[in-house]
């Protein structure tokens, strides 16, 4: 009787879930770095880099909820770190890994600007109105005012009649206007020999040369590649626009020395001038501040 052995195989063993630890909070080491450098409140540093109190309070509590999404959260992360001193990518890093990330809520929410004393449309568009007003009654004044100056000149009726021949005498003429009867005036000349008539030569003009056509400012226009905030200041520090761009939005900036423009995303950003694509702006998740649109609009030299 033959005996069969019995090959037992060890049951399959699941492989056990990794857990990643935990990432250290990133909140008290900015309030840890800031309170060693003593030198300005947080009132002070968050004028200075142009970013509410209450959100650099919010990330030293590692609080995100005041921030639209992650990707906004990192940007502001990485202005405070650099500002103290830390390592910025590395922050940013663990925040990406932490936690809090899942929390942050994705909702699109426009951050608040410090100042924003522009004036309602409404009353931009009275006072634009108010405007063309005085401006055309500035013309229409200037206007009368030319056509005034020039008094027609009353037709004269009676022809004035010279008769001269060679070697005798000038026979009188007189000159009358139809308006209103005048005294005779007798005009009487010496003999004399009659005048040679002297013809003047037309002189050609030379053409005008045609005018040299003005220099067009450059039409620059900020397009997103994907969601992206920025700010535009102008040469009063005042916001001019204060918003997020959507991924394929397009923004024509104004013009103008003095306007400045920050950005929590360089990389998502492209520069188009005069309908020509130039490049982004920097590196994605690049933060960049005080970039003068001037220098933009004069060529694609503005992002070497």
């Amino acid at each position: 009787m033959s005996m069969m052995a019995e090959i037992n195989t060890p049951a399959a063993v699941e492989p056990a879930a990794i857990e990643l630890p935990p990432a250290e909070p990133i909140g008290p080491q900015l309030r840890a770095a800031r309170r060693a450098r003593g030198d300005k409140p947080i009132a002070a540093i968050a004028e200075e880099l142009r970013i509410r109190p209450h959100l650099l309070e919010a990330l030293e509590n590692d609080d995100f909820s005041p921030f639209p999404g992650l990707v906004y959260a990192v940007g502001f992360l990485r202005t405070y770190a650099e500002y103290l001193g830390l390592d910025a990518r590395e922050l940013a890093e663990r925040l990406r890994r932490s936690q809090q990330a899942q929390s942050i809520d994705a909702a699109l929410i426009f951050p608040e600007p410090l100042e924003d004393s522009r004036m309602p449309r409404r009353w931009m568009a009275v006072a634009a109105s108010l405007l063309c007003l005085v401006v055309y009654g500035a013309w229409y004044a200037f206007s009368s005012r030319g056509e005034d100056a020039f008094e027609a000149v009353p037709e004269v009726s009676a022809d004035l009649a010279v008769s001269a021949g060679h070697g005798g005498e000038a026979k009188p003429a007189t000159l009358a206007t139809a308006s209103e009867p005048r005294p005779v005036l007798a005009l009487a000349s010496a003999e004399a020999a009659p005048a040679p008539v002297v013809r003047l030569a037309s002189v050609e003009q030379p053409a005008a040369a045609p005018r040299t056509a003005r220099h067009q400012p450059s039409h620059l226009v900020l397009k997103a590649r994907h969601d992206a905030w920025v700010r535009i200041e102008g040469p009063d520090h005042k916001p001019i626009v204060d918003k997020v761009l959507r991924a394929g939005e397009a923004y024509d900036a104004p013009s103008g020395p003095g306007v400045k423009l920050m950005t929590g995303d360089a990389g998502a950003l492209d520069v188009v001038v005069n309908g020509k694509v130039l490049g982004a702006l920097g590196p994605v998740g690049a933060i960049r501040r005080d970039i003068r649109l001037a220098d933009l609009q004069n060529g694609p030299s503005a992002l070497e």
